[in-house]
């Protein structure tokens, strides 16, 4: 497996494992197979959210991952709120997945029935309180990436900025950065606020 370096000078592959497909419930032996499995084919970097799986991803990887912390990364996110109820969400959805073939339109109105947390909140002490529960969630005491989820220009403030480079500092958060879907802003937006960072 290709191996590249992290902004912390952290090795890991080249090829990650992104973990939105990863469920608990029913689902849960078969997304812990599927991450050995990743594992077995030499990946070693893992990205995850707190909103992914139904907002039991974190969980199933940090279970998964615990006895590989040492040579595998994690990035995880900030910015869209991990939905309430998970464990029960992922239950019914689990026992209502024969739907999906006979009923499909039922299906997608029960699939997409998910209310998400907070989005775009980036306040410093909510990025700070979210690292924390996503540290507890992944067993780990330090994320190799912390990614601001969906982030606008206006959201990366000064405060936010030295909330990060302090979380990096304690040693918590390898590197950070931002986890942009569809159109970028231009560098320039971004880049000033950050600065050398």
């Amino acid at each position: 497996m290709p191996m590249v370096e992290l902004p912390s000078g952290r090795p890991t592959s080249a090829i990650g494992f992104g973990g939105a497909v990863l469920g608990g419930g029913l689902d849960r032996r078969k997304s812990l197979k599927l991450i050995d499995a990743a594992l077995d084919a030499g990946i070693r970097h893992f990205d995850v959210a707190p909103a992914y799986g139904l907002g039991l991803a974190e969980d199933i990887l940090g279970e998964a991952l615990a006895p590989h912390r040492d040579i595998v990364s994690i990035a995880t996110k900030v910015g869209i709120g991990r939905p309430s109820g998970s464990h029960l969400r992922n239950l019914v959805r689990g026992l209502a997945r024969p739907m999906k073939t006979l009923m499909p339109r039922a299906w997608v109105r029960v699939a997409s029935n998910v209310r998400y947390g907070a989005r775009g909140d980036f306040a410093p002490e909510h990025v700070v309180l979210e690292l924390e529960e996503s540290l507890r969630r992944l067993r780990t005491s330090q994320v190799d990436l912390y990614l601001m989820h969906q982030i606008r220009p206006a959201d990366m403030t000064v405060a936010l900025r030295d909330t990060l480079i302090s979380l990096q500092e304690q040693g918590r958060v390898g590197a950070f950065g931002s986890g942009v879907n569809g159109p970028q802003p231009p560098v320039s937006q971004v880049v000033p606020v950050f600065g050398s960072v």
